[in-house]
Order: structure tokens, then C-alpha cells, then sequence
């Protein structure tokens, strides 16, 4: 089952600025984070959307980098979706919103 949530971040904040934010080492193993939306393919961006895919192996740490992402952030809108990796392949998700890496790799 998917899970969303809405959390806030800086008004300036950018993806390069996400990409010095997280270090690829706290990407929980069997997680991949990417990020979507109008951050990535709009001019004036609104919100950040970001993607969690993960393995179903490594559920329990995608939730807690989730619940971190929540509390990394204070101001400006930001979405958080977790998808495993089967639903994101069934719904071909990051492939339809043009996810863009931002760190992590999924167990092989």
C-alpha cells in the first residue's frame, strides 16, 4: 500500500540544494529516492514531490526515511510518496512523471 505525506521545506529550496541535503549514505539500502513534479519540469515551481521506491525487504526503513524527510523539513510545500518497487513497475510511475535520481539504490 502506498503511502503520502505532506510535509513542508524551504521556499528555496531547489534539487541541487536536496542533493547537498542528503547524504547518499542515509538513503536506507533497498531505497531510492527521486524527485518529480513541477521542481523538475516546471518554471515556477509550487511544491517539491518526491518519490521513495523500495524494496519490499526494506519496508520498515522506508518508513523511517520517510518519517526523517518529515522532520528535515519546516517551510513550503513539500509531497512524500512510497511506492515498492512492484507498484511503481505496475503503475509505471516514475516513468510517467519523469522522476529524476536524486540518491539510492534498490537491492539487486
Amino acid at each position: 500500500m502506498s503511502i503520502k505525506h505532506y510535509i513542508k521545506m524551504p521556499n528555496e529550496s531547489s534539487i541541487s540544494e536536496l542533493h547537498r541535503a542528503i547524504d547518499p549514505e542515509s538513503i536506507p539500502r533497498g531505497c531510492e529516492l527521486l524527485a518529480f513534479g513541477s521542481s523538475i519540469h516546471g518554471s515556477a515551481p509550487n511544491d517539491l514531490d518526491l518519490l521513495i521506491v523500495f524494496d519490499l525487504n526494506a519496508r520498515a526503513n522506508a518508513r523511517k526515511f520517510a518519517d526523517w524527510l518529515i522532520e528535515l523539513a519546516s517551510l513550503g510545500l513539500v509531497h512524500v510518496t512510497s511506492l515498492s518497487v512492484d507498484e511503481n513497475r505496475a503503475a509505471s510511475f516514475s516513468d510517467r512523471v519523469s522522476a529524476v535520481h536524486i540518491a539510492g539504490d534498490l537491492l539487486a
